[in-house]
């Protein structure tokens, strides 16, 4: 009889016991996860199939349960009706019951039609699911039972997360996987593993390959996650490691989307040389469409052998994955709802994070111990499946139970945990704690937010310090199969690619490596920061207020220039002996040397370059000289801004700055003079050796130049004779060519096409500049303040519109 497969193991006893139950098959999920908990009777006072004595005959058993228990309850349905053993015994407790003590209880569990001998009776009626609580009280009313207390059982699912060590024993459905995986790592040091996103990749790792490593012991087990330093993450894995070490980078995909270029290759030649080294034994999960980087990595090629792929669960595995975590803890799922579970997951992508989404979101909706199909046909909405649907109620009501203000911190927090991409699709983006921020944010309520995110699963936050935690989506099926964070991406991407612009630009500006932004530029940046005032950071409003003041800056010095234009004739009003007296003066204060003429060592060669003979600057125009060609109305005054924290620098003996390359030619052609070419400044700084530094090779340090050198406050300019910074001198005696301030030269250039001009100091050269005509962009030579002293071949290339604190110049003739 099939009801033999069900119930309690406990055998018949001489006290009477009160149920004996006869269903079929079929039904006996429902029966196990709803009808006995519900009922709430101890196991030895139910009597099932499971109770009958071995080799007695099943007509003498079923007459004995029949004859020796309180009531006989027939769970019916079509099932029921053809199994054979059931209708036997429904017919037997039914004749009993009118010839002896015997009592019977029909309960309709699905509609069919019932027989004479049973139609007769009163049905308990569980065809509705609403209505079977109301059913099984009455039959405890019958059964003189109360009603059992509520049970709390623990959900075996993770949700959007992967299975961690902690639920390797409800991990199911990838036992070839695991095996297979652990007998490679017995026979070779590299794996590469790769599947869709979703697959299941983490989850195999985590919860199947390395709780197997770690029962056979001897296994140093260390797992990286690259973000965006994963160079920096490589390190801190293999710092103090011992014994028979496993490395799991997991995902490797974001190496290639959220890493800089130069620290991506860091990163893969450092795996490339742990791999030929057989130091240890790599682990290298990645998503399937990530090949095409890999391929063209220096960890290609990957031998057949050591790739393992990744493929979607088998219809059985699935089945397993689905069932069997809730039967480990005593809860069942209805067989229809396992039919509907895997109807709605064949053909998904990434569907084993959905799946545990739902089984999450039905676990809070099971009926006693039963889950149910009921409950999961009321998730599917807009044609979406139950899966989806699943997670994205999940996900639409943490955000419902916070207010306003903190569904808008939750929809910045998890915008910028979505690292937005055209080329790879749209994925997780692990942020510090502190990038999540803005210097409005009121500290309890965004630490309540984010704590409310983590524990729906929507949000991973690791680390234990307050200043080294990080945050991250639970899962990429958030992006896809959550509408209202995909409306948030594709309603905020512009603005928020631009927030990223700009937040990275003002790191790179933070760091010395950037200009500040400009013209049109700089005008859309500041448009977007009055739309957004809130959405960034005090780095990042630093960077545009200083761009801001550098405009404003500029706008003064041509609002100068033109009101110089317009008076052009005034300086003649000035005598010529006075012209003639300033003039003569600021010659007398800018010292020059004789360089010969001949063959020179230039550029980053170097190559041999013939130069004239010239007469170059001891050290840089002063402000004092500067004042007398303004005095003299041949000059523009150099404006400093208004800022308190702008360090002092219109001393009369420091070099003059904040002046344009115009202001500049300007200068040194009314001293009867020039500005040098990039050629003849070199020949200044390198003599015709081509040495790397005015002095020679010999790498600087601070009693050379007055530069940065690894100073959170860059030092004041120095005056022009100040002799601390002596040993920085060339021999012939020229001064400050590799600190002080950065200097004008008339060479036109133009970005490098194949190099970062900012960061390799590598532009090409157009030509020659005549001091007058507009261009866009000219050389500027020499180590500046705010600089670490740069060898004399290297070249910057700014606007010669541009004034600052750190760029000044000298002047050169030629000597016939």
């Amino acid at each position: 009889m099939s009801s033999s497969e069900a119930g309690s193991r406990a055998p018949l006893s001489h006290a009477r016991p009160t149920l004996f139950l006869l269903h079929s098959s079929t039904d006996r999920e429902w029966v196990d996860g709803f009808l006995r908990p519900g009922l709430g009777l101890p196991d030895d006072d139910i009597v099932t199939g499971e109770s009958f004595r071995p080799g007695v005959a099943m007509v003498d058993e079923v007459a004995r349960a029949v004859r020796e228990t309180e009531f006989t309850l027939l769970v019916l349905s079509d099932a029921f009706l053809t199994d054979h053993w059931a209708t036997f015994g429904g017919t037997l407790a039914a004749h009993a019951d009118v010839t002896g003590p015997g009592r019977v209880v029909p309960l309709m569990l699905h509609p069919c039609e019932l027989p004479l001998n049973i139609s007769y009776r009163v049905l308990l009626d569980c065809t509705d699911p609403d209505r079977w609580g109301i059913e099984i009280e009455r039959l405890r009313h019958l059964l003189n039972v109360p009603e059992p207390p509520a049970e709390r059982v623990a959900c075996p699912y993770p949700g959007m997360v992967a299975f961690g060590s902690a639920d390797a024993r409800f991990f199911y459905g990838r036992d070839r996987e695991t095996d297979d995986l652990v007998h490679r790592l017995r026979h070779q040091r590299f794996l590469l593993i790769v599947g869709p996103s979703g697959s299941g990749k983490s989850s195999l790792v985590t919860a199947g390959l390395l709780p197997r490593l770690t029962a056979d012991g001897g296994w140093f087990i260390r797992t990286v996650r690259p973000g965006e330093r994963p160079y920096e993450a490589l390190q801190l894995a293999l710092d103090g490691n011992s014994g028979r070490m496993l490395l799991v980078i997991d995902p490797l995909e974001e190496v290639f989307v959220q890493a800089s270029p130069g620290e991506r290759e860091r990163f893969l030649r450092a795996l490339a040389v742990l791999r030929d080294s057989g130091a240890c034994a790599i682990v290298l999960l990645m998503r399937a469409n990530s090949y095409a980087e890999l391929m063209n990595s220096p960890l290609w090629p990957v031998a057949p052998g050591e790739r393992v792929e990744i493929v979607p669960l088998r219809e059985a595995e699935l089945r397993q994955a689905i069932a069997r975590p809730a039967r480990d803890v005593g809860v069942h799922l209805e067989p229809v709802l396992i039919e509907r579970l895997m109807h709605d997951a064949v053909g998904e992508p990434g569907v084993l994070p959905l799946l545990q989404a739902a089984m999450v979101l039905l676990w809070e909706r099971r009926s006693r111990r039963l889950l149910t199909a009921q409950a999961y046909a009321a998730l599917g909405t807009d044609d979406r499946s139950g899966l989806t649907t699943a997670m994205a109620i999940r996900a639409d009501a943490a955000l419902a139970e916070l207010s306003p203000a903190r569904q808008d911190i939750v929809r910045r927090i998890l915008l910028r945990l979505v690292h937005l991409s055209d080329d790879h699709g749209d994925s997780r983006r692990r942020q510090p704690v502190s990038a999540l921020r803005t210097g409005s944010d009121n500290d309890a309520d965004f630490e309540a937010t984010l704590r409310h995110l983590a524990d729906r699963r929507l949000v991973i936050v690791s680390g234990d310090e307050h200043e080294s935690r990080t945050a991250d989506l639970a899962h990429e099926q958030l992006i896809r199969g959550w509408p209202t964070l995909r409306d948030w991406v594709a309603q905020n991407r512009a603005d928020e690619l631009t927030r990223r612009r700009i937040s990275h630009d003002a790191g790179d500006w933070a760091g010395g490596a950037r200009e500040l932004y400009r013209g049109r530029r700089l005008s859309a940046a500041v448009d977007w920061s009055r739309r957004y005032p809130y959405e960034l950071g005090t780095r990042e409003s630093r960077f545009l207020r200083a761009g801001r003041r550098w405009r404003a800056v500029r706008r003064i010095s041509l609002a100068a220039l033109t009101l110089a234009f317009l008076a052009g004739t005034v300086w003649l009003a000035v005598p010529q002996v006075q012209q003639w007296r300033w003039r003569n003066e600021a010659s007398r204060l800018g010292p020059t040397v004789l360089l010969p003429a001949g063959v020179a060592q230039i550029g980053p060669g170097p190559s041999p370059t013939t130069l004239p003979a010239l007469r170059f600057d001891v050290h840089e125009v002063t402000n004092r000289q500067f004042r007398l060609c303004v005095r003299a109305r041949h000059c523009l005054e150099s404006i400093w801004p208004i800022d308190p924290t702008m360090p002092a620098g219109d001393a009369d003996d420091q070099p003059v700055a904040f002046v344009t390359a115009y202001q500049a030619a300007g200068y040194c052609a009314w001293v009867g003079r020039r500005l040098p070419t990039e050629d003849e400044w070199e020949r200044g700084a390198r003599g015709t050796t081509g040495r790397t530094y005015p002095w020679g090779d010999t790498p600087p340090d601070s009693a050379h130049v007055a530069a940065a050198f690894g100073e959170d406050d860059p030092p004041d300019a120095v005056p022009v004779g100040d002799h601390r910074y002596a040993a920085g001198d060339t021999p012939e005696g020229i001064t400050h060519l590799a600190g002080n301030v950065q200097e004008w030269v008339s060479t036109l250039v133009r970005p490098d096409a194949k190099l970062d001009p900012v960061r390799s100091g590598r532009w090409q050269r157009i030509g020659p500049w005549n001091g007058r005509d507009r261009v866009a962009v000219l050389a500027v030579k020499g180590g500046g303040r705010l600089d670490e002293p740069v060898p004399m071949s290297l070249v910057n290339g700014n606007s010669p519109t541009l004034s600052d604190a750190d760029t000044g110049f000298r002047c050169v003739s030629s000597d016939r």
